[in-house]
């Protein structure tokens, strides 16, 4: 079986956008005043930010309304993008680009399956569109394969994802 496309996950898999995600996590928690350190901030790593916001606030302890959850969700991604503009292409690995290059020469198909809303402005300002042939991103992304990445790219494909607490770190064929 020839692997034929590749689908990547997009934050911590082609750029490393986890220190501004603690950055504006940790904003929002010290406004609380609910503790937050990097172990805090390892367990919101691949759930969605009302899920993060709610571990933050069951760790310390906190009952708050849904729409206080809303404006402080809405004003992590607000931190979140602000720190997010300062992407530039130099922030992502040379590395990565080297192989994103081959795989391309090589002829392989590609593809970002992300579940963050903010894919077109990191890819944008990390200059990465170029690399991809798809991107899926936003909520119908978490179906697996992402739709738009099955548009372009036909099984068998490999898929590179980041760990979470509700998939393997790698799913490695479609069946």
């Amino acid at each position: 079986m020839r692997i034929k496309g590749i689908i990547f996950d997009l934050d911590g898999v082609i750029v490393f956008t986890d220190k501004f995600h603690y950055q504006a996590w940790l904003s929002e928690a010290r406004k609380l005043g609910a503790p937050f350190d990097e172990e805090i901030n390892h367990r919101l790593r691949g759930v969605s930010r009302m899920e993060s916001l709610q571990i933050i606030l069951d760790n310390a302890g906190l009952k708050l309304s849904d729409d206080e959850k809303d404006k402080i969700a809405s004003d992590k991604n607000e931190t979140y993008r602000a720190l997010l503009s300062s992407l530039t292409p130099e922030s992502v690995d040379p590395g990565t680009r080297k192989a994103l290059a081959e795989l391309r020469a090589r002829g392989f198909k590609l593809a970002i399956g992300s579940s963050s809303r903010n894919t077109p402005m990191i890819m944008a300002n990390t200059d990465l569109q170029s690399y991809f042939d798809a991107v899926s991103d936003g909520p119908e992304s978490n179906t697996f394969p992402p739709v738009k990445a099955r548009a372009v790219i036909s099984r068998p494909s490999a898929v590179s994802r980041t760990p979470t607490s509700s998939t393997s770190a790698t799913r490695r064929f479609w069946r």
